[in-house]
């Protein structure tokens, strides 16, 4: 190999990438099955695969997505990164960080706290109404949180194992 060809890194480790498309697809494919339209629907109208809003795989459905959601975006993020424990480790807590927020703003207390701070703002900036609804409309589970940990966990433990051996060199020889 050519002296100047270790430092090449190319933009994307696609193996990284395909697991966190794959991912993703897989949390696509169960909103369409897990979850009913709601005030923020997440599938358009009418592609729902449920009508009554009960979960087809009980326990394991309401979880999936929360461990999906974390795991696949960590994954995404990783694969444009150079490789690195520390940096991967960054990606999974900006994504648990997002998830967390998301999860945390429909318990009570938070989503009362959320409606009085920005009622002023809903019909003014756009969005607002949008994110209440969002709230109002999620279920605070401390199992979300869980699983919005397993994920980011998940995709960490996967980043890790799939980086290529030659980025890793590359990056202990420079560091």
């Amino acid at each position: 190999m050519a002296e100047g060809a270790a430092e090449h890194h190319p933009l994307l480790n696609w193996r990284q990438a395909g697991i966190g498309v794959a991912a993703l697809v897989a949390g696509a494919v169960l909103y369409l099955l897990e979850r009913p339209l709601g005030p923020v629907a997440l599938t358009p109208e009418g592609w729902s695969l449920i009508e009554d809003g009960g979960p087809i795989l009980g326990f394991l459905g309401r979880v999936l997505p929360d461990i999906l959601h974390p795991f696949a975006f960590a994954m995404l993020t990783g694969a444009l990164l150079i490789p690195g424990t520390l940096r991967y480790g960054f990606a999974c807590l900006a994504w648990a960080a997002v998830d967390l927020v998301l999860e945390v703003g429909q318990a009570p207390p938070v989503l009362a706290w959320l409606e009085e701070v920005l009622a002023p703002w809903a019909g003014q900036v756009p969005g607002v109404e949008l994110a209440l609804a969002y709230f109002r409309d999620g279920v605070f589970t401390v199992m979300n949180v869980l699983a919005v940990i397993l994920g980011a966990g998940a995709a960490w433990f996967m980043l890790q194992i799939t980086a290529r051996r030659d980025d890793l060199q590359h990056v202990a020889r420079n560091s």
